[in-house]
């Protein structure tokens, strides 16, 4: 399709031509861009639609211009996409601030009537005076768009919005186009309407106009501009010119309707959380006890089925664990913690390995969720036994029959869970609802409190102090098993091996006295002889049990009667302790305020392997 130019758009054209070229001059910019231009519309005496376009943007664009007040020109204040204009823009007005639909017919909502609205759209009339003979139809038009809008703006609470004028710019008599058709007559044989191009031409003019006044919008892309353009060309071309409003009035029934409805589902909602809350409030706390204390005896069963089974079998084996343990890391602290504070290293190694058993794998949060599983089943079991009566028929439906539901589920959990008294009162004084409603009621909560504590067992992290609060703590159960009497030898602190209260005290192996603090009264050297062989000697030794009084080792049990050391066949067995004081002589006399032992140059030569072998042979470990 082609444009003709009238004399007036082609003089329009060419004095805003010549204001480019000069501005273009000036900033040595655009030359070729020109060139191109006027040779493409030389070549025709009627230019090409979408060159004629190209061309007129080009211009408004090089000369500052604001395209988007081409739009104003029509009245439109806004548009959205391209294509989105084409289809939903009519008589040079859009809507803005709300989406529409079209409605055609009448019907009726509760007692609401709404009627038809006529809806605006594109027409196409006789080119003569067809401004004239509409504009009665525009007037209707606008009317009926300023009722809309007025409810519109009420329901989007939008007080300032009184007419349609208010959100769109459009004037009844300026922001309308009429343009006759192309063609007199039937195509191929009919002639050009020389009033179509002059229509175009008058609308074009306005368009720059428009543009030149208004330049306070950012200006878009050309591109974007004229694929714009191309969409807009298409919809008046095929008359996709239609759009409509949302019937309003239906709309405002609707809302009302809407607000009703949600307040008589929120009176519902309110009535079923007063039953799951309270129904929650009996039953959760008696699921979270049940799950406390179960799962200190899951703990200990875990850890003596895990990676430290072994180490935990008997004391033996637990002994021997520990100080192999302690000779791997060689850590100084921790032998002083061993011989000094035993009790306590044995009870923070016992929660270490707690900790780290329940952190893999998932292993705290499933030993959790399957305690709760266990209890959730066996109330919903209670409450469907419960709920009927000693014939197996269901209990009747009223208020009455909860009191009866309650104290029958509390009979069947005896043995799981408690429910208090004190959470039944309160629970029966809160439900106004009826036995069954309130069966069904409960049976959901549970399903909603299982979802919930299995969210909040996935979140738990702080294993610690969850461990340190079970009624039943799996360190202290361990401890128990691995610990022993917990008396120490009075002259090396090595701990009792022996179970129970009443019996001997014994170690399998005794370490240098000087480990247990013990020093040479004249030079406060760490002494280096072992417990098993002074009480065969003649020494003497003195502490605070024999009031600072010198008394022979081999009278030690008048003293320490519970204990008995008996004599050391084999050497190698305190190899271990031997090897760890020529290690840290230094560090234990600094330690103990004392000056280093004299240790035998045989005890420099043990290596760390032979202390090791030494510790399996006194705890009789085979490889």
């Amino acid at each position: 399709m082609k444009l003709k130019l009238d004399a007036h758009s082609r003089d329009q054209l060419s004095s805003l031509r010549h204001q480019w070229t000069e501005q273009s001059n000036k900033e040595n910019k655009d030359v070729e861009e020109i060139k191109k231009l006027d040779q493409e519309l030389l070549e025709s005496s009627l230019g090409h639609k979408t060159l004629l376009m190209k061309y007129i943007v080009s211009l408004v664009w090089q000369l500052n211009c604001c395209w988007m007040d081409i739009l104003r020109a029509l009245g439109w204040r806004c548009f959205q996409h391209p294509r989105e204009m084409g289809e939903r823009c009519t008589n040079g007005a859009t809507q803005e601030g709300w989406r529409e639909e079209q409605t055609v017919g009448t019907d009726r909502v509760g007692r609401s009537e709404y009627r038809e609205v006529n809806t605006p759209q594109h027409h196409n009339v006789a080119g003569v005076s067809a401004h004239e003979r509409t504009l009665t139809e525009r007037q209707i038009l606008l009317d009926q768009l300023n009722e809309m809008t007025e409810i519109a703006a009420e329901m989007e609470k939008q007080p300032s919005m009184k007419s349609f004028t208010d959100v769109l710019n459009y004037d009844i008599k300026e922001n309308n186009w009429n343009i006759p058709g192309l063609w007199h007559g039937t195509p191929p044989m009919a002639s050009v309407n020389t009033g179509y191009s002059e229509a175009v031409a008058d609308f074009k003019n306005n368009l720059l106009e428009t543009v030149k006044k208004d330049k306070t919008d950012d200006v878009s892309q050309i591109p974007e501009f004229l694929k714009w353009i191309e969409s807009l060309w298409k919809a008046v071309k095929y008359e996709n010119f239609i759009f409509s409003f949302r019937n309003t009035l239906v709309a405002h029934a609707y809302d009302n309707l809407c607000k009703e409805f949600n307040q008589w589902e929120w009176e519902f909602k309110k009535d079923l959380l007063s039953w799951q809350e309270a129904a929650r409030r009996c039953v959760k706390p008696a699921v979270e006890e049940y799950i406390s204390r179960h799962l200190g005896t899951n703990i200990v069963d875990k850890v003596l089925a895990g990676r430290h089974s072994a180490e935990y079998s008997s004391r033996n084996f637990f002994q021997y664990n520990s100080q192999k343990e302690l000779l791997q890391k060689e850590d100084f602290q921790s032998f002083v913690k061993f011989i000094c504070n035993y009790e306590i290293y044995v009870k923070d190694l016992i929660f270490q390995d707690i900790l780290q058993e329940m952190s893999e794998n998932k292993t705290w949060f499933e030993l959790k969720k399957k305690n709760l599983k266990v209890i959730v089943n066996k109330i919903k079991d209670a409450t469907e036994k419960a709920s009927k009566g000693r014939d197996g028929v269901l209990l009747p439906d009223n208020k009455e029959s909860i009191t009866e539901l309650i104290k029958n589920m509390r009979t069947f959990l005896t043995k799981d869970i408690l429910i208090s008294e004190e959470a039944e009162k309160s629970t029966l004084f809160q439900i106004q609802s009826t036995c069954h409603p309130f069966k069904e009621s409960l049976v959901k909560s549970l399903s909603e409190m299982d979802e919930q504590l299995q969210e909040e067992f996935s979140k738990s992290k702080d294993i610690a102090e969850t461990v340190n609060k079970l009624p039943t703590k799996p360190q202290d159960e361990l401890f128990d098993r691995v610990f022993g009497c917990g008396q120490q030898c009075p002259f090396c602190k090595v701990p009792c091996e022996a179970g129970g209260k009443d019996h001997e005290h014994v170690a399998s192996v005794h370490r240098p006295q000087g480990l247990g603090r013990y020093r040479y009264e004249d030079t406060q050297k760490l002494v280096v002889t072992m417990c098993t062989t002074n009480v065969h000697s003649e020494l003497p030794f003195n502490c605070a049990d024999t009031n600072g009084k010198w008394h022979p080792f081999k009278e030690y049990r008048t003293i320490y009667p519970d204990w008995l050391i008996p004599p050391d066949y084999t050497r190698e067995a305190s190899d271990y302790w031997k090897y760890v004081l020529v290690k840290f002589n230094e560090r234990f006399a600094q330690e103990f305020n004392a000056k280093p032992a004299d240790v035998p140059e045989a005890w420099r030569k043990i290596t760390k392997d032979q202390a090791l072998k030494g510790l399996k042979d006194a705890f009789n470990i085979k490889d």
